[in-house]
């Protein structure tokens, strides 16, 4: 019965639920380390089907280099420092290093050697698949949301116990899975409840990102276009001036308003004071940075901080992925890491891939604001996918099938 059902279900529904599953987990179970070890070590479970099915697999020599090169910046720097004579060598968690590093192997892996066959169908399929198994969850965080606020409207929700930013993360990842969805009315009902949501949830981070994404993927398309005729163009254009001469205040209040960027922005919502500490000690040690899960307050909290903050609080993460990246692990992981980045959105904006540009951008925004790392949670998962899909070469034919479909919906 076992080996019937591993040998025929389908690799997409299989991948996409090893995908998301840890996400149920660690939502509704709890984020506990051990509790998201064991929720992350679902994400081997596809390549072991895989393995099973074809005994064999086969992986590209230039992959294997670079994720060579890839690992030893990550690792080396962590090595370098657990073997240190400072007091925060002390702090390295290698376990947990080694940890991130199998599972994220292990899942380079899978992904590659799923999307290869052919990348735009197979992505595809993977993130609508993804959209349903995210339905549920997404569902109930928006109407959790909502009876909370309605609730009580002076405490910001916290769905079953999770941080709104967090919440607000999932419903992130739902938005941009629909992207992908080719039924209007689905698509349009996700992007809805999604940034109904994330203003309930007081998320800015998810909400700005949410526009963000839209934009990339409806508006922009329209501005890049070079056929725009120069009319429509000096028409639009006038029309913008006429409203903010005439309509600037109101229509700054309504920006403000919309992306929450009139609450809690003194300082960045507080990251300023991080960010700083975390820029001191990139530059402090720029190459082998602090060690992997290491901030820079150690064991002692700097003369700023207030004195009711206790060391170890969440607000003193520093809410930045790419400052943390260089800040525990040194500047070349981080040089790479951008790189990989920018390599993606300029094969991604090559080929007017505009679904897949926003989410590319959207991810990146949120990183910024974000406490992640090169984590394993599902966001970082569906930014790991485009990045590692827009290096694969795809069929010029089935591509600009592709770009006909999207422009048809």
């Amino acid at each position: 019965m076992t080996d019937h059902l591993i040998k025929n279900i389908p690799a997409v529904t299989l991948l996409a639920l090893a995908l998301v599953i840890p996400t149920y987990i660690t939502f509704f179970i709890g984020k506990e380390p051990l509790i998201q070890g064991l929720a992350f070590s679902i994400y081997a479970l596809p390549l072991l089907v895989m393995l099973f099915r074809s005994r064999t697999l086969h992986t590209s020599g230039r992959l294997i280099f670079f994720w060579a090169l890839f690992l030893a910046a990550w690792v080396i720097p962590s090595l370098i420092n657990a073997a240190g004579s400072h007091l925060e060598s002390e702090l390295v968690r290698l376990p947990v290093l080694f940890f991130h590093v199998t599972i994220l192997t292990l899942l380079v892996v899978t992904l590659y050697h799923y999307l290869k066959p052919d990348p735009e169908k197979n992505f595809h399929q993977l993130v609508v698949t993804m959209f349903w198994a995210l339905l549920p969850i997404s569902l109930l965080i928006a109407l959790k949301t909502l009876y909370l606020e309605g609730y009580n409207p002076t405490l910001r929700p916290n769905p079953f116990g999770i941080h709104p930013n967090v919440a607000a993360e999932v419903m992130l990842v739902f938005l941009l899975c629909a992207t992908q969805v080719r039924q209007a009315t689905v698509k349009w009902l996700a992007y809805t409840v999604t940034i109904a949501t994330c203003y309930l949830l007081q998320s800015r981070g998810g909400l700005i990102a949410s526009y963000l994404a839209l934009f990339i993927l409806y508006g922009y398309p329209l501005v890049a276009q070079k056929n725009l005729q120069k009319k429509s163009t000096l028409a639009i254009g006038g029309l913008l001036v006429m409203g903010l001469l005439f309509f600037y205040q109101d229509l700054y209040d309504l920006i403000l308003k919309a992306s929450m960027l009139d609450m809690r922005t003194q300082d960045i919502a507080g990251r300023g004071q991080v960010w700083l500490l975390g820029l001191e000690s990139i530059m402090a040690r720029p190459w082998t940075g602090l060690g992997f899960w290491v901030n820079p307050m150690g064991y002692s909290l700097p003369e700023h901080v207030p004195v009711w903050v206790m060391l170890g609080d969440p607000g003193l993460e520093i809410h930045n992925a790419f400052i943390r990246i260089a800040t525990e692990n040194g500047l070349v992981l981080l040089a790479m890491t951008l790189g990989l980045m920018g390599f993606a959105a300029h094969r991604l904006h090559r080929d007017k891939n505009y679904p897949e540009l926003a989410t590319l951008m959207s991810v990146t925004f949120f990183l910024c604001f974000a406490t992640r790392h090169l984590t394993l949670n599902l966001m970082n998962v569906l930014l790991y996918m485009v990045i590692l899909k827009a290096t694969l070469p795809s069929n010029p034919i089935k591509r600009s099938k592709r770009k006909t479909n999207q422009e048809g919906h």
